[in-house]
């Protein structure tokens, strides 16, 4: 259900001959901001800069409708 709500899509993928017990796992990558409520704010992508997080993550706690 958590998955579905961020819209996040996974699966199981399975080599050719592997034991069936023997899988990795495909998935959306990315980072989720959410607020002390629990509400979305806004996705990061992959490979988004540690220093533009900071900055988002600053402004938002900056922001008086928080």
């Amino acid at each position: 259900k958590a998955a579905e709500s961020f819209r996040v899509r996974f699966e199981k993928v399975r080599q050719a001959g592997a034991a069936p017990d023997e899988y990795s796992v495909d998935h959306t990558t990315g980072m989720y901001l959410l607020g002390p409520d629990g509400r979305y704010l806004r996705k990061f992508t992959y490979g988004t800069p540690p220093t533009e997080i900071a900055a988002q993550i600053r402004d938002y706690l900056k922001s008086p409708a928080r």
